[in-house]
């Protein structure tokens, strides 16, 4: 009896020594377990545990770690054990104080005794930390794998192409990149830089020579240099030359260089644009430069000859007036006005074709004393018209041209309006929106205003005939000197009620670079009224 007792007590501290869990059973249900296996399922002592192992497994709801599918009572690790068999797997149950899950490595075995199953034991070895650690680690994998999915698609979205690597050679490139490169994976890509750009036939694209081996941007890259470069590669696909604008730049990490990023932009499209453009201006050089030869020759073979003809007449009315008739007097006088009116038209063609090869020189410009000087040149004919100037009067332009649309504008308005007794010329500013918007306003004949696209078209006269003489040129100029200020001009009119004439000019000059200041004009002159003008196509 003794000796049992102590038996007993040595197998329960055997027991209580290990590490695992252990249940020891039969048929009948559990009869014996150590201190670890009371632990683990969360019970106080073996009073707690089940009476049979149908109600073990149900009670502790144990499931299949791998499939997480229920452990079926009577077909389970337990129940295979009670007819022989060894089984190990892995298994979750739930803590009966906690209600938490406890994976578990099982192993199940019979207890022999005369080749016949007794009892079986059952060692659940605890591997909750190792299972929850995995699932942490899947997890941070399935992050990680998630993580460079999007940074992929991030690049892949990138038009341009970005390349990554050190000094081992290229490991990272874009969809884009192997497209511009004309490569099919990432493997024909990936190795050392030198060899890549020596497949690629690369080229400086300024000269057309081949990059030097270890001078190719990204190279320098990885040795400190920020580079941006165009350079011409081939296109391994097609053998087309392609144009890339490569920007590279080191990688550094706590002051060390570990390697190089670049990015390249294909700017094939955009060289060959301005190859075409460069072509089309110098084809537009040698044009104008024909062109200028054909107005030396219009200036000096037609308007000499023209000369001579108007002074020869001229010349023959002075010193045989009392000896030519009254028909020669009336040809020689036609021949006269003709030939000054063709000089004259000659003269305004000239002006015309300067217009666009003339450099502008912005200067603030006194428009109200530009007016006056015009009108000192206006014909005497043309004087008995009121001119109404608005003082204080300020635009920013090439003076020279301005005093040639102001004298065009001005001639204009006091022509058409001189058949009026009460005959008036009106000139104003006003500023809108960044503009000074000039005008010339008369009250003479006017026009209809269905007429009104053929103004400022050359040789276009509205009115032709005798009653207003004119060359049909001087609108056409006005119009283009305007356009090369950056500024509009139109005209607003009705038959019989005089005609304005409006043209505005920007405050500031934006695309020649010269100037970048407003205009500041001064207050209007509180007696001077001015209409606020909203015409269309003023933006």
């Amino acid at each position: 009896m003794e000796q049992h007792i102590f038996y007993n007590q040595n197998i329960d501290a055997l027991l209580n020594s290990l590490p695992d869990a252990v249940f020891i059973g039969d048929t009948k249900g559990i009869k014996r377990l150590n201190d670890q296996a009371l632990h683990m399922m969360g019970l106080i002592s073996e009073k707690d545990i089940p009476d049979s192992i149908v109600a073990f497994v149900k009670a502790f709801n144990f499931r299949y770690l791998e499939t997480n599918e229920k452990v079926i009572p009577g077909e389970g690790p337990f129940s295979e054990a009670l007819r022989g068999q060894r089984v190990v797997t892995e298994l979750r149950h739930t803590n009966h104080e906690t209600g938490l899950p406890i994976f578990s490595r099982c192993a199940a075995a019979p207890i022999l005794e005369n080749d016949q199953v007794t009892g079986i034991i059952i060692i659940l070895t605890d591997i909750t930390e190792r299972v929850i650690a995995g699932n942490k680690l899947q997890e941070t994998l399935h992050a990680l794998s998630y993580s460079t999915q999007e940074q992929e698609a991030v690049l892949d979205s990138i038009p341009d192409g970005v390349y990554m690597g050190n000094q081992s050679g290229i490991y990272k490139v874009n969809r884009p990149a192997l497209e511009m490169l004309g490569c099919n994976t990432a493997r024909d890509v990936q190795g050392q830089v030198e060899v890549i750009f020596s497949k690629l036939n690369a080229r400086y694209a300024d000269t057309k020579n081949p990059i030097p081996v270890s001078e190719d941007p990204f190279s320098r890259a990885l040795r400190g240099e920020r580079v941006v470069q165009e350079i011409i590669i081939t296109h391994l696909k097609t053998g087309k030359d392609v144009y890339v604008r490569c920007a590279a730049a080191p990688v550094y990490l706590e002051s060390k260089i570990i390697g190089a990023i670049a990015v390249n932009s294909d700017i094939t499209d955009k060289v060959l644009a301005e190859q075409k453009l460069q072509k089309t201006l110098q084809e537009l050089r040698k044009v104008n430069e024909e062109l200028e030869a054909f107005t030396y020759a219009v200036s000096h073979d037609l308007k000499s000859p023209l000369g001579r003809i108007s002074g020869l007449a001229s010349l023959l009315l002075i010193s045989n007036e009392s000896q030519i008739s009254d028909k020669d007097r009336y040809l020689l006088q036609l021949i006269v006005q003709s030939s000054e009116k063709l000089t004259e038209l000659v003269s305004h063609l000239l002006n015309l074709g300067k217009i666009g090869q003339t450099e502008l020189t912005y200067t603030k410009i006194d428009l109200t004393a530009l007016c006056k000087q015009v009108l000192e040149n206006i014909t005497p004919t043309k004087r008995s018209v009121k001119f109404s100037i608005a003082p204080n009067m300020y635009v920013w332009g090439d003076k020279t041209l301005m005093h040639s649309v102001m004298q065009n504008l001005l001639t204009n308005a006091a022509k058409y309006s001189s058949k009026n007794p009460d005959a008036e010329v009106q000139v104003g500013t006003h500023e809108d929106d960044g503009f000074t918007l000039c005008y010339v306003r008369d009250n003479g004949v006017g026009f209809d205003m269905s007429e009104a696209d053929k103004l400022f078209m050359p040789f276009k006269r509205l009115y032709t005939g005798t009653n207003f003489e004119g060359t049909g040129v001087g609108l056409s100029t006005v119009k283009r000197i305007i356009e090369r200020h950056e500024g509009k001009i139109w005209a607003e009119s009705k038959p019989g009620e005089g005609a304005t004439f409006y043209f505005s000019l920007p405050n500031k000059v934006s695309k020649s670079g010269r100037h970048n200041h407003p205009l500041k004009l001064p207050e209007e002159n509180p007696g001077t009224k001015i209409k606020k003008l909203s015409p269309q196509g003023l933006s």
